[in-house]
């Protein structure tokens, strides 16, 4: 079964919230929110290529600066929920 192109993309609520205070409060405010664009397009992209599995293939992880990022997979959907995000000290 051939990849999708494209991927949609969903930050649960409460990460989406976190996220943004992650930002809000950073002293690197700018450089965190190009770190998001990054995952942004890698995981509307290459979500399965990017990151490494956990779990399962569709239970992934992706660090991206000092960010970690946990995701799940729909390739039959070609969608990707984004269900925890963390900053590394």
């Amino acid at each position: 079964m051939k990849a999708p192109d494209r991927y949609s993309l969903t930050f649960l609520p409460e990460v989406r919230a976190d996220v943004a205070w992650m930002i809000i409060e950073a002293r690197d405010s700018e450089y965190l929110s190009e770190c998001i664009v990054r995952i942004d397009g890698a995981l509307r992209t290459a979500p399965l290529t990017v990151g490494e599995g956990r779990e399962s293939d569709v239970d992934r992880c992706l660090f991206e600066g000092p960010l970690t990022v946990f995701y799940e997979v729909d390739r039959d959907a070609a969608a990707v929920v984004v269900t925890a995000v963390f900053r590394v000290r």
